[in-house]
C-alpha cells in the first residue's frame, strides 16, 4: 500500500513537471479552414443549408469548402 503511494506521488510529479515545460516557439498558422461534406445541396432550406449558414457567419473569415450531394 505504501508503495502504491509512493509511485501515485512521482506519477503526480512527473505529470506536473511535463505540464511546466516550455512551448517549441512555433505559432498556430494564420486563419482555419472548414470542410463540410453535405447529404444534399447546400440550398436544400434544409440541415445542410444551416450547416453552410452557419459557417459562412464565422468570424475571421475561413476558407469554406463545401461537397454537395454526397449521400
Amino acid at each position: 500500500m505504501k508503495l502504491r503511494s509512493i509511485l501515485a506521488i512521482f506519477a503526480a510529479l512527473a505529470l506536473v513537471a511535463g505540464a511546466c515545460g516550455g512551448d517549441d516557439g512555433e505559432s498556430a498558422p494564420e486563419g482555419f479552414r472548414i470542410g463540410i461534406v453535405a447529404p444534399s445541396a447546400s440550398n436544400d432550406l434544409a440541415f445542410t443549408q444551416s450547416i453552410v449558414d452557419a459557417a459562412n457567419a464565422l468570424s475571421g473569415d475561413p476558407e469554406i469548402l463545401i461537397t454537395d450531394g454526397t449521400f
